[in-house]
This record gives C-alpha cells, sequence and structure tokens, in this order.
C-alpha cells in the first residue's frame, strides 16, 4: 500500500538549506514540514536524502523500526544536484509515494 504526498520546497527551505547535508537540505528540511503536517511519525534526527531517495528511520509504533523510503522524481534529484553544486534554485513541488509495504 502506498500513500502520496506533495512535498513543496519553499525559498525559505532553499535559504536555510545546507549544501551537501543529506539531513539539512531544501528538500529535507521540506520533508520534515511535510511528515509533521500529515502527522507521520519520524525521528528528525534520522531524515537522509539522497541523489535518488528519502530515508527516514523508524520508531516505534509506525512502521515497526524500519522506516520509510521515498524515491525521489527527477526534478527533486536534479535540484539536489544543483544546489549542492551552488547554482541558483527556486521553489518547486513534487509528488512522492510512501511505500508502507
Amino acid at each position: 500500500m502506498s500513500t502520496k504526498l506533495t512535498i513543496s520546497v519553499t525559498q525559505e527551505d532553499i535559504n536555510q538549506g545546507v549544501k551537501s547535508n543529506c539531513r539539512a537540505c531544501p528538500i529535507a528540511l521540506a520533508t520534515l514540514r511535510i511528515l509533521e503536517v500529515a502527522q507521520i511519525p519520524y525521528d528528525k534526527e534520522f531524515i537522509d536524502v539522497v541523489h535518488r531517495a528519502i530515508y527516514t528511520h523508524g520508531i516505534n509504533g509506525y512502521l515497526g523500526n524500519k522506516g520509510i523510503k521515498f524515491k525521489l522524481p527527477i526534478e527533486a534529484t536534479h535540484f539536489i544536484s544543483c544546489f549542492d553544486n551552488g547554482l541558483p534554485e527556486v521553489p518547486f513541488s513534487f509528488e512522492i509515494d510512501i511505500d508502507k509495504s
């Protein structure tokens, strides 16, 4: 079973984001905000954004301890590459499927 969520990366996320930091990049900041709004339990200390996916580490009561894997669309992977290389980026949104299986 999967659930769709829209991740909106805001200008504030971009301004506060840290280059080459998988836990503090703009996509990580936006994802943390959306997970909170969607009331999906997560551990803020353990969210990792890599070029093709976002990983959260599970907490008791939601998916056991295996966490959630979000596959990133191409526009998000392009954003990460540009942001990490110091190229200007603008706010954007993308959908992710949370695989709950």
